[in-house]
């Protein structure tokens, strides 16, 4: 089921990238592991800080819209308010490396 959309329409080029100007993301996951005991507490929950390094592509600026999509049982995100834009970027024929995390963060639940 799909929860949240987002749509994103490029309105101007930003510059090209390649091995000679890479440019990297930085991002965070929560990653949580239940507990093999139904109702027992949650076995694993971490932040995960990665990168993705680009090294071929282009960049487009442009606006973005997000939604949500549908009610779920499972998920009450559709009940979360969007609270207003962010600016929008697209890598766009892109290649990557996703860098692998050095270390986590334990989330205290």
């Amino acid at each position: 089921m799909t929860l949240a959309q987002g749509i994103f329409r490029p309105s101007e080029r930003v510059g090209d990238i390649s091995t000679d100007s890479p440019r990297a993301v930085k991002a965070i996951a929560l990653r949580v592991i239940g507990s093999a005991v139904p109702g027992g507490p949650v076995a694993v929950c971490e932040l995960v800080p990665s990168a993705l390094e680009f090294f071929a592509g282009e960049i487009w600026s442009g606006d973005g819209t997000l939604m949500f999509t549908g009610a779920s049982a499972f998920s009450a995100l559709h009940q979360l308010p969007i609270v207003g834009a962010v600016e929008a970027i697209a890598f766009y024929n892109s290649a990557f490396r996703l860098h692998r995390p050095t270390e986590t963060y334990p989330v205290n639940t």
